[in-house]
């Protein structure tokens, strides 16, 4: 067995010199980075010394059975050269995992990882719009990226980064205890107004109050006061915006009112329209934008546009538990620039549901890609 040791500047040219001296079967045992003392004794920049090893004649090993019913003296003796050599090479790899925990890797397999190239891929598994994806790639320093030796490194990175793209929910940017809940249909604002109800009620010990205006959709307001009765809240169910009025006035004294609204259609002017006469008779209040996680990037900004005569100042996002890539929320938020209130990942009440906390946010993001 021939063993020799490699100076290079990176695994890269290591590679290539062990391939050019040694061949493609050789095996890396160790690697290490050293510093090379220069002309008058100064440091050299830091670089890699790779411990390589070969075997100088190859023989192809038969069983044990066969050596010994055809093998003359000669192949005999080749054999247990043979054998001597496969022996050596497991002492050496015994050892070097014993002092440093590495296995060596044959240097025909050996890939340098291209933090680079992986950072780009994480960002497409997101789906990020171009100017988003342009953003992300500046929040990071020009040597940050290649201190990163794995796409774990990468992505624990990334959350870092993605927190920062948050606005926390705080009791500075709440301004009533009036919220309203809004979205195109289907996205699950009564399940997730259930939700809240039940958490700030039962785990929290607040006094609720739910008021529905959704009087369109067959079994809406059946759906709220079934919930309701099991959590031990009032639901009322309004249809003007007079009755709205005073309806919230009647439940003033209750720590919290969460109104649920009848799903509008962005393309739809008119209802639009006239959901905001409903709102505007209570204001002050917060209003919630509820979006789907799956809804195309081109229709979520479509809705956050049109929506926004309706003056709302929070996010939610549901059907998580729905997609494998969450960059839809981030795409939202850079186009609005507001927080994120709550996820929701799944149809369990009360769970099922996630505060907007930054970390968090950025951590469930990136624990979606693959």
């Amino acid at each position: 067995m021939k063993i020799k040791k490699y100076l290079a500047y990176d695994m890269k040219e290591a590679c290539q010199l062990i391939r050019q001296d040694l061949g493609p079967d050789a095996v890396i045992i160790n690697t290490k980075q050293v510093r090379q003392k220069g002309i008058l004794g100064f440091i050299k920049a830091r670089m890699v010394e790779v411990t390589a090893a070969v075997d100088e004649v190859s023989v192809e090993a038969p069983s044990t059975k066969e050596v010994k019913e055809t093998l003359s003296d000669d192949d005999k003796v080749s054999r247990e050269m043979q054998e001597m050599k496969e022996l050596l090479q497991q002492i050496i790899f015994k050892e070097q995992k014993a002092t440093d925990g590495t296995i060596p890797v044959k240097v025909s397999d050996y890939e340098e990882f291209d933090a680079a190239e992986e950072f780009r891929r994480i960002l497409e598994d997101l789906d990020l719009l171009p100017e988003v994806e342009k953003k992300i790639q500046d929040a990071f320093l020009k040597n940050e990226l290649d201190q990163c030796k794995s796409r774990n490194d990468i992505k624990d990175k990334l959350a870092e980064k993605l927190a920062d793209f948050f606005i926390p929910v705080t009791q500075a940017n709440q301004k009533s205890n009036v919220l309203a809940f809004i979205g195109p249909t289907g996205v699950g604002k009564t399940t997730t107004i259930a939700k809240l109800a039940a958490n700030f009620a039962l785990y929290h010990g607040l006094n609720i109050a739910l008021i529905t205006i959704d009087t369109y959709r067959i079994g809406a307001v059946a759906q709220l006061k079934t919930y309701g009765d099991i959590i031990g809240v009032t639901v009322e169910a309004v249809m003007t915006p007079l009755e709205l009025k005073e309806t919230v006035k009647n439940h003033k004294h209750c720590d919290l009112i969460l109104v649920d609204t009848a799903g509008r259609s962005s393309k739809n002017f008119e209802q639009i329209t006239e959901l905001k006469t409903f709102l505007d008779a209570i204001r002050p209040l917060e209003v919630y934008l509820v979006l789907d996680v799956n809804t195309k990037n081109k229709d979520l900004i479509s809705i956050v546009d049109k929506y926004s005569v309706l003056k709302y100042s929070k996010l939610v996002f549901t059907k998580a538990d729905e997609t494998y890539s969450l960059g839809s929320i981030l795409n939202v938020v850079d186009a609005t620039e507001l927080p994120v209130a709550y996820v929701t990942n799944g149809q369990n009440v009360p769970d099922d549901i996630i505060p907007g906390e930054p970390a968090g946010l950025a951590k469930l993001i990136i624990e979606e890609v693959e």
